[in-house]
């Protein structure tokens, strides 16, 4: 068994309610020196909301979340640091935890926006430089503490909120397709992900209007904070009760596979990942799911079709493109559908292609 699988729960305390960014102060006590690490417009974001002064070190990442990015802060945090304090979305967060994984020290972390569960899971998603996708490194330690303040939360970018919905909706459909593919029966454990990936879903499929309303009048309604808790908290217990086994399958492959085109970079993880949903649904030829999720994905604005990624020249080879990677041994495509081949997710892309 490898750190993938081995059950992880989550943070040592999560606490995701209005104005608890107040207890940082209090919760940092026990160490020596904190360290930021935060990019302009997250630290930004955090100092608006933060009531006290802030007196640790701050120290800015490139944007990439990239291994040269990574051992370059490494390089400079001072000896005595024994604390990184992971400020921002979720390349800042992934990087601080690369970081604290290789000072052996603890983390925690505060996010500045919505886009995935990143503040919650001790794993990171590794990039090259260019932003397009490496691979995922797990860690030993989980967060010390995740301080998730709602009043900061629902200021942050709408963009960023979509995307989390998007990432978090598909937990529900990676993990029942991967989890239908087992030998044997599930655990307990991995059962349990399951039934919370299915809240997850229902969570988001009744409040996504409400949490999206709350966000654009920059006011907290219950919509918002269920939308919140189940994008950062329930997102990460999904993979930390059921392991690799429920973390991805498909909608996260043909993320990984559209990190190559450069017209993508601009959107969202999650939003990608929502495409993704759809094209795993159309190869497993679940007609019917799409159908029901298709208003949805139209009210909120996710995409459906290539175009809505600004895929639009080269269609036909990028097509290709995208079903060759995300069909690779290396990717994860094939715990939702063992038997996937190029040609299959080809069909399905071309099937939402065509859809009025």
């Amino acid at each position: 068994m490898n750190l993938r699988d081995i059950p992880r729960p989550g943070p040592g305390q999560f606490i995701c309610v209005p104005g608890c960014l107040h207890l940082l102060e209090e919760k940092l006590k026990r160490f020596r020196l904190p360290v930021i690490i935060s990019g302009q417009k997250s630290y930004r974001a955090f100092v608006r909301h933060y009531p006290g002064k802030v007196p640790y070190p701050l120290l800015r990442y490139d944007g990439s979340c990239s291994h040269e990015n990574i051992r370059a802060i490494a390089e400079r945090i001072p000896a005595p640091c024994d604390c990184i304090l992971a400020i921002g979305g979720g390349k800042v967060l992934d990087t601080a935890k690369a970081v604290a994984a290789q000072l052996n020290i603890d983390y925690v972390t505060i996010p500045t926006q919505l886009g995935t569960c990143a503040a919650y899971t001790p794993l990171s998603v590794i990039y090259y430089p260019d932003h397009r996708i490496k691979g995922g490194e797990h860690y030993e330690r989980a967060a010390y503490l995740c301080l998730a303040d709602l009043n900061l939360l629902v200021h942050s970018p709408k963009e960023y909120l979509l995307g989390g919905i998007g990432d978090s909706l598909a937990k529900w459909y990676e993990a029942d397709a991967a989890i239908r593919q087992m030998q044997t029966p599930p655990t307990a454990l991995t059962a349990a992900g399951l039934e919370i990936a299915a809240q997850i879903r229902n969570l988001l499929l009744e409040y996504s209007g409400q949490a999206i309303a709350a966000i654009e009048a920059q006011r907290l309604n219950q919509g918002f904070e269920y939308c919140a808790q189940a994008i950062l908290g329930l997102g990460g217990m999904v993979g930390g009760l059921s392991g690799r086994t429920a973390r991805v399958a498909g909608a996260h492959a043909i993320h990984d596979a559209m990190s190559q085109l450069a017209e993508t970079h601009v959107y969202q993880h999650g939003v990608k990942v929502a495409y993704g949903i759809l094209v795993q649904l159309a190869a497993e030829e679940n007609y019917a799911e799409i159908e029901r999720l298709l208003p949805y994905f139209a009210r909120h604005g996710f995409p459906r079709r290539l175009a809505d990624l600004s895929v639009n020249f080269e269609k036909e080879q990028k097509m290709a493109l995208i079903a060759a990677i995300a069909a690779s041994e290396k990717q994860s495509f094939r715990l939702a559908l063992p038997r996937c081949s190029p040609e299959l997710i080809l069909k399905a892309i071309k099937y939402l292609e065509q859809l009025d």
